[in-house]
């Protein structure tokens, strides 16, 4: 026997040997997944019935939309007066009586809490705007992103130790009296 094929023959012993514990292990593993499978098919409820998925109903528009073929997006038919603008103009008036003899301080914010009419949580950090307010006649515009559908505006009357809150919503327009 020479020395190349007891080189062969070790290697291939030695290679017998690691893979039998692969083998030995994937045997078994296997074993305990095939029952698994089987097992997770079919069925019924408790009164033993088989039940199937329901076949979709099939319908058809009334008044299917015509598609629009287009080659690029210049050609895209647009409504008049649409633009691209992410944002838009919020007249705020503030008209509080406390502000005739009170120095009041203004902060309109996006995060904010209420439950039940209640102001539970103002998070001033996203404050769109913060000012002194000396006049009950106060008048600004704000300019907020087309997601805002809620504010809320706390006045802060220092010397009273006393807060004011006002919430705006989207659907009552544009247009946010504060009084």
């Amino acid at each position: 026997m020479n020395i190349t094929t007891n080189t062969q023959r070790i290697k291939t012993i030695a290679w017998v040997e690691c893979a039998s514990p692969i083998s030995k292990l994937l045997k078994g593993a296997a074993v305990m997944i095939l029952p698994a499978l089987v097992a997770c098919g079919g069925g019924g409820g408790a009164d033993g019935a088989t039940s199937s998925a329901a076949d979709p109903i099939a319908s058809t528009p009334v008044n299917p939309p015509t598609p629009i073929v287009v080659n690029s997006t210049a050609e895209l038919p647009v409504a008049e007066g649409f633009n691209l603008s992410t944002q838009t103009d919020l007249a705020l008036a503030v008209n509080l009586a406390q502000l005739n003899s009170h120095r009041g301080y203004l902060s309109v914010c996006t995060d904010f809490e209420v439950t039940n009419g209640d102001v539970n949580y103002v998070n001033y950090d996203s404050c769109l705007l913060r000012t002194w307010v000396e006049d009950s006649d106060y008048t600004q515009s704000l300019t907020v992103t087309n997601d805002t559908q809620t504010l809320i505006a706390a006045v802060w009357y220092p010397e009273l130790a006393s807060v004011e809150y006002s919430q705006w919503h989207r659907d009552n327009g544009m247009q946010w009296v504060v009084n």
